[in-house]
């Protein structure tokens, strides 16, 4: 499959990696996966793709009609099968290159808990999933009703054990504390 990830973060937090990580594995398991980001994005540094598969537009904000349709003409260029955004402010770019023929799939995934607004309703119509990532997410989606309960998708975050299990030593902020906690006893 032809995925296209699209995130506008400008710094790097939880639901970076979690774009990051499903990147990478994507990836790896042989799909073809490209992202869009804003100029300078801190997700580049984590990103293993070719530069030929970053897509770098402006993505200001949820009406940047400029970036709306760069997205579009690089989703038919690269004739992607996915189109899945992860913050609010990329639903509607996503939503506007997802109408394409033959359509390809559109979705989200919700990181926060922060209400939507109004415009996520119509941009959300047109989602196949809506994917939350704790049972809180998806609690706070159904009672917004902003899309049906059957289009929320709960994918609980996971993180790489591997990666932190190879830390030495591990944790060692908890393992002062632990440690100081046991003398001060």
């Amino acid at each position: 499959m032809r995925i296209l990830q699209i995130s506008s973060a400008s710094s790097f937090g939880g639901g970076e990696r979690y774009m990051v990580d499903l990147c990478n594995s994507l990836s790896a398991r042989g799909h073809e996966v490209f992202a869009a980001l804003r100029p300078r994005s801190p997700l580049v540094n984590f990103l293993n793709l070719s530069a030929a598969n970053i897509k770098t537009l402006p993505l200001r904000n949820a009406l940047d009609a400029q970036s709306a349709h760069g997205l579009a003409r690089f989703v038919k260029e690269n004739q992607i099968d996915i189109v899945h955004a992860h913050m609010a402010r990329d639903y509607s770019l996503a939503a506007y290159a997802a109408r394409l023929k033959p359509r390809p799939k559109f979705f989200v995934t919700r990181h926060v808990l922060f209400q939507l607004n109004g415009i996520h309703r119509r941009t959300l119509a047109k989602a196949n999933r809506v994917i939350a990532v704790s049972e809180a997410v998806a609690r706070q989606l159904k009672s917004q009703r902003i899309v049906p309960d059957e289009k929320i998708a709960l994918v609980p975050n996971g993180i790489d054990i591997e990666l932190w299990s190879s830390q030495t030593p591990p944790f060692p902020r908890i393992a002062q504390t632990v440690q100081a906690n046991l003398n001060s006893n």
